[in-house]
């Protein structure tokens, strides 16, 4: 993304109240610890290590959703 990155597109629905309440997943090329903890302590409700299978993305997102009772 050339002029905002995953952290500021994170602070931005973050702080829209429009958006504030949807889980975030990071999806992300960086497999390191510190990235990991830095996508968490920064607001996002999980992350992801790309390249995945579909069947890893659908059931993070069942589970966000199970957390959340958005069903």
């Amino acid at each position: 993304m050339p002029e905002l990155d995953g952290y500021g597109v994170l602070q931005g629905l973050l702080h829209n109240p429009d958006t504030a309440c949807i889980p975030i997943i990071f999806l992300t090329a960086s497999a390191s610890d510190e990235e990991r903890l830095k996508c968490l302590e920064q607001g996002a409700s999980a992350f992801l290590v790309k390249p995945f299978l579909q069947q890893e993305l659908l059931k993070l997102i069942r589970d966000l959703f199970d957390e959340q009772d958005y069903v």
